[in-house]
């Protein structure tokens, strides 16, 4: 029975990572932050991406070019927060509503080698909260086992490697108001090569300006948002429309351009240490028809614009 048992032992497979280790706890110790207006399904919340060397030793009976990852082993998904659900990202693959245990198969990086007893190479890993509700649980995370590699048979235990994260504290709500200033309304128009090819920008003709609270959870964090139009637009390609036939514009907020015909875009604004952060609003004007008759009209020098009115939203924050 004793030669049995340890003969059973070796039909596995082993992964350490660099420190010859089968156990990699990342300490992060981060709040949770959920922007109060987030939609549901919205990512909220994403760990720093963790890089972890693996060497994956095979034994007898398995497979010596598979290794698989073991999506939240060992995980009780009744520790989680209600109204949050769990993503893992792994080597760039997106394992999305993982059960406890589940394999999948490891989608090895370029750098990787197949010695004659197996792999060795790098795993990256990131964890992503996804929102499922509009109330989510004020609760204190423990650690979370992110994955385990193993071969097909099955998790060896805890004796391959297992990397979890752990540190994370509370879910903090955040709210968030955003106000922009009037948009001009009229361009200048100086008919030349540039617009009719590629378009001008003007200097900033609006800001965009956000102040979160609370602010000691907000303050220096980044936040990814939303800039759009607060209505329907009569637009082309994506691009708003002028009182001149030719003339059409697009609304760059940072160095995003924003489509008129759009639902959604995402933009990065770097909050202060007061949690207040602001974005400038550029206008782009292109001529797309070089043979209208009010191009000969020395009087005409401006265009006016639609009147368009911006709404932000925030999505995630960093």
């Amino acid at each position: 029975m004793m030669i049995l048992f340890f003969s059973s032992k070796s039909f596995c497979m082993v992964c350490v990572d660099s420190n010859n280790s089968v156990y990699d706890t990342i300490a992060i110790n981060n709040p949770v932050l959920v922007s109060e207006s987030a939609n549901i399904g919205d990512l909220i919340c994403s760990s720093p991406e963790i890089t972890t060397a693996v060497t994956c030793n095979i034994n007898k009976g398995e497979s010596k070019d598979i290794v698989y990852v073991y999506s939240f082993p060992t995980f009780d998904s009744s520790t989680l927060p209600a109204g949050v659900s769990l993503r893992l990202i792994i080597n760039g693959v997106t394992i999305s509503n993982p059960v406890s245990g589940q394999k999948q198969l490891l989608t090895p990086t370029a750098d990787w080698t197949v010695p004659p007893a197996g792999y060795t190479g790098v795993v990256t890993s990131q964890l992503v909260l996804v929102k499922l509700a509009s109330t989510i649980e004020n609760k204190e995370l423990e650690t979370i086992p992110l994955y385990q590699l193993d071969g097909n048979g099955g998790l060896n235990g805890a004796n391959s490697l297992r990397v979890s994260l752990t540190g994370l504290s509370n879910i903090v709500g955040v709210t968030f108001t955003s106000a922009v200033n009037t948009l001009s309304q009229n361009s200048s128009l100086s008919i030349n090569d540039d617009l009719i090819d590629s378009g001008k920008a003007t200097a900033a003709i609006a800001n965009i300006a956000v102040s979160c609270s609370p602010v000691a959870a907000a303050k220096n964090k980044t936040l990814t948002l939303s800039v759009l139009p607060s209505s329907s637009y009569d637009n082309k390609d994506g691009s708003f429309k002028t009182n001149r036939d030719g003339p059409l514009y697009e609304l760059i907020v940072g160095t995003t351009s924003i489509n008129a015909s759009s639902s959604d875009n995402s933009i990065t604004l770097a909050l202060d240490s007061s949690g207040n952060g602001a974005l400038p609003v550029y206008q782009k004007l292109t001529l797309t028809n070089n043979t209208a008759s009010w191009l000969y009209d020395k009087s005409i020098t401006t265009a006016e614009s639609n009147s368009v009115k911006l709404t932000t939203k925030v999505k995630v924050i960093n």
